[in-house]
């Protein structure tokens, strides 16, 4: 590996930056009180002492409103008056940025009044039921954290609906979830129930104390094993090529990348991007690139959540052999529009509420370098795409054009209802033009263009303890692409506005002034229909899932390769499939005690193309030694039936196409995997560390061989079968403070596949094996200001897979990958208004950074040449952005 110890250097230091910032303990205010309370609210206590002094307090009023407190204190530092408070009433007082933020510590009881009983009875178990929802927009929250006195707790479905039976009683909860303020709360044991409850998000005026408080945490693990949250928000002003692009801000997880080119996307731990179950309100997203792969479809603006499952996920998922990402796009009740640019494209969000119970929310992103070649394009493209010649000079002109929308329906009959509906389109054109002077201009030219298409209808009810869901969604992904090569007749090339008005005619025709003398195009059609029904309920100790649905895949896919000049084989591929996959599964969740929880499942498809059953367990164990500690298992069997396959050619160049199983069922994935992880949060810190080992069966690789049909060579391609193993180690450690946070990750990691009659039989590193990759994040925000660094470092990919039966090569690895950036943007929030307008300062250090190695062949009536393209991430590059939006 090519690693220079510059990297290594400039790791030590920043892991002395990131050790140094680490804050000391804080001190409080050294305001001085005098006040006496006998059996008064506690709210009216705080914002009586706001009036008095310079105090400022944020706290949930309705829930303090009901905890009387009596003490007296004179000409006390506050300090000793909040000890006081923590001691006698449970009270937790956290200084942050000028303002006290006061909570009621788990379990916290109030003092007796009386002396207790000698004997008590038993109280009745009763199940205490509600529903959690946005304060601004109303909307139902998914997967929100219940914690109840006693560190009982449960969580939040889609219609932000929880249940739990615990003793009856007056009993204290808290609900959190990433992006709002925590709510602390007392449910009376005569209360109404389902009871209401609101979460603020951070971006809100707390009016109780007229500051505008900060969230911190960018990444939460919150209590569901296995399950990583995302704030998208508050990820959107770190340093990167598109503020508004959410692929890349995955990658802030240990074990996700994000994987360049046209076969590229999201990958997790090692897996191929087709393995990972994408969803998006519903609709399964097959491909998720733009822009040769360098960002994603999805659009961070207009995604509210966003919950990564990284392997080990439980029976209601299925149909894919890694990891799973849940997508839920944004809606309410507040009309608001957004606006932002970057260099890239700009972006309009708009959400339009119709009434109380409807509102509209759509999204428009759309690239303008049709319009604006701005200095970034042209690094992206030039820069970007080194192409090297041993003596010849190449000159790439580029012309590329995408744009994306998203559109969600939202409707609220009742607060026990919701219907969603959802649609996505994105579309993609691109070329890119090479010509290599030699004897005569020779020239190579690559034109691409696709488009995603999505629908989705969710229909969720809570009907009781009971919740009942239906799901519809479906996708279709549409790829067409033609490669030539051959002379110019004269030097006269056209200029780039040439390229782009073919672009705007979507057909590819031959420019003038060139003889063609290699050809070749490719056309790939795929899509997937899915409906699904859910239904779930909490009885006691006992949560039950049931469902069942069914899931169409279809895909058409031809290749062909044409020449007149050198002797190149001529190569065609022609393949379609469809199928029809049903699917059922149960699964019970049972919590014999509040320090453990046990999950197992079954999951079973029928496939149509088969006519066979084929059955996937699923089991998962947690044990809570300590409230803030836990540790736990999770393990799987996961099959797919869709998924994409290497396409090799006798030059070791790899292209992707889609594939189902025959008949016997060969090509299914058949995926195995253990997760065994440990999560610790307390006092701002999150250590989070998983172990992992995934083993997958059922893979398929098409190799290419020459063959002669008389005078003519030809390609034929001959099925190969193999199996992958993907183990590793991924770390997270993040600790939030008032003003800063600083969060490393780290993940080690073997990925190997092993391809039969290739390599003498023995496994060589997939092309997604990465053995080393860390990650440091600093953050400092405060009173608007937001300012970012952020240093990733990892060991190269391989760049070629054995060709030959036997052990002949071995496949040679890209340089090790290390760069340095940074970020800094400025809030301004106005009643009406906010603004946000930031700087992204990438690659510090100017570092050149291989991410893949390209081949390209150029033909002559009587000449082939085969070139090496080096695409390196940008060099030095300032990156600008401005958000304006309104409510």
């Amino acid at each position: 590996m090519n690693c220079s110890g510059s990297s290594f250097t400039a790791a030590i230091m920043f892991l002395l930056f990131f050790l140094a910032g680490l804050p000391a303990p804080l001190s409080g205010q050294e305001v001085r009180v005098s006040y006496t309370a006998l059996e008064k609210p506690f709210s009216v206590v705080l914002e009586e002492l706001m009036q008095q002094t310079d105090l400022k307090f944020a706290f949930d009023a309705e829930a303090f409103s009901r905890i009387p407190v009596s003490f007296s204190v004179r000409d006390e530092p506050f300090p000793a008056v909040a000890d006081l408070l923590s001691g006698k009433y449970g009270f937790d007082f956290r200084f942050l940025e000028g303002t006290w933020i006061v909570t009621r510590r788990r379990g916290a009881s109030l003092p007796a009044a009386q002396p207790a009983r000698t004997e008590a009875p038993t109280p009745a178990n009763r199940v205490y039921r509600g529903y959690v929802t946005d304060q601004a927009t109303g909307e139902p929250l998914l997967y929100c954290n219940i914690v109840f006195a006693g560190n009982r707790g449960t969580i939040t479905n889609a219609l932000g609906y929880f249940g739990l039976e615990i003793p009856q009683g007056e009993v204290s909860l808290s609900v959190t979830h990433l992006g709002y303020h925590r709510l602390d709360t007392v449910l009376k044991a005569g209360d109404a129930m389902p009871v209401r409850l609101a979460l603020k998000p951070f971006t809100l005026m707390v009016r109780e104390v007229s500051v505008v408080l900060k969230e911190k945490d960018i990444l939460e693990t919150g209590d569901q094993p296995g399950r990583t949250a995302l704030n998208p928000a508050r990820s959107a002003n770190l340093p990167r090529v598109a503020s508004d692009d959410l692929a890349n801000m995955l990658t802030l997880i240990p074990g996700v990348t994000m994987l360049p080119g046209r076969n590229g996307g999201i990958s997790i731990r090692g897996s191929n991007p087709s393995e990972n179950l994408v969803l998006l309100d519903g609709i399964p997203l097959l491909e998720t690139g733009h822009l040769f792969g360098n960002i994603s479809i999805l659009n961070a603006g207009y995604i509210r959540q966003a919950f990564v499952s990284r392997g080990g996920s439980d029976a209601r998922f299925g149909d894919r052999a890694a990891g799973v990402i849940e997508l839920t796009g944004k809606s309410g009740s507040i009309p608001e529009v957004d606006i932002s640019a970057n260099l890239l494209n700009g972006s309009l969000i708009a959400t339009i509420p119709l009434g109380s119970k409807v509102s509209v929310t759509g999204a428009w992103r759309r690239s303008y370098f049709d319009i604006w070649q701005n200095y970034l394009f042209r690094k992206l493209n030039a820069e970007v795409r080194l192409v090297t010649s041993e003596d010849n000079e190449v000159v790439l002109y580029p012309a590329v054009r995408y744009q994306d929308i998203n559109l969600k329906a939202s409707i609220h009959p009742s607060p026990n209802q919701e219907i969603t509906f959802g649609m996505l389109r994105s579309h993609d054109q691109q070329m890119l033009d090479y010509r290599i002077d030699e004897k005569t201009i020779l020239y190579r030219n690559e034109w691409t263009q696709g488009s995603n298409t999505g629908f989705s209808g969710n229909y969720s009810l809570q009907k009781g303890d009971w919740n009942h869901s239906l799901h519809a969604g479906y996708s279709e992904f549409h790829h067409a692409g033609e490669r030539e090569s051959g002379e110019e007749i004269s030097a006269t090339y056209p200029w780039a506005s040439a390229i782009i008005s073919k672009i705007e005619k979507k057909i590819k025709k031959v420019i003038p002034n060139r003889n063609k003398y290699e050809f070749d195009s490719d056309s790939n059609r795929v899509s997937e229909f899915r409906v699904n029904w859910r239904s779930e309920v909490q009885t006691g100790s006992f949560r039950h899932d049931v469902g069942a649905g069914i899931t169409g895949n279809r895909f058409e896919y031809r290749f062909m390769t044409l020449n007149s000049g050198k002797n190149i084989p001529v190569d065609s591929l022609r393949a379609s499939s469809e199928q029809f996959v049903g699917h059922f599964f149960y699964q019970q969740t049972i919590t014999p005690a509040d320090f453990m929880s046990v999950r197992w499942g079954i999951r079973s498809n029928y496939s149509g193309l088969t006519g066979k059953i084929h059955w996937q367990p699923r089991f998962g164990v947690e044990y809570r030694p300590l409230p803030d500690l836990r540790f736990y298992y999770n393990a799987g069997v996961y099959n797919q039936f869709l998924s994409k396959i290497p396409r090799v050619d006798p030059n070791g160049q790899i292209g992707m196409i889609w594939y189902l199983p025959d008949s016997a069922g060969n090509g299914m994935l058949r995926s195995t995997h253990q997760v065994a992880g440990i999560n610790w949060e307390k006092k701002g810190f999150l250590v989070n560390a998983e172990i992992y080992k995934r083993e997958t069966s059922g893979r398929r690789w098409l190799y290419a061989k020459n063959y002669r049909k008389g005078i003519q060579t030809r390609l034929q391609y001959a099925e190969r079968q193999g199996k992958s193993s993907d183990l590793g180690a991924d770390l997270l450690i993040q600790y939030r403070g008032s003003a800063w946070t600083h969060q490393a990750g780290w993940t080690v990691s073997k990925s190997e596949e092993l391809i039969y009659g290739i390599n003498d039989d023995r496994s060589f590193p997939s092309l997604n094996d990465q053995r080393h990759l860390f990650r440091l994040t600093e953050i400092f925000s405060r009173k608007g200001w937001f300012a970012s660094l952020n240093w990733t470092y990892h060991t190269g990919q391989p760049i070629s897979v054995p060709l030959a039966a036997t052990a002949d090569q071995s496949p040679g690895r890209l340089p090790c990958f290390s760069q340095l950036d940074a970020g800094i943007a400025r809030t301004v929030r106005m009643k009406h208004a906010g603004f946000t307008g930031g700087i992204s300062l990438l690659n510090l250090l100017n570092r050149t950074n291989v991410v893949r190695v390209d081949y390209l062949s150029i033909v002559s009536e009587t000449e082939a040449y085969n070139l090496r393209s080096n695409v390196s991430n940008l060099s030095f590059t300032p990156v600008f952005f401005l958000n304006i939006r309104f409510f």
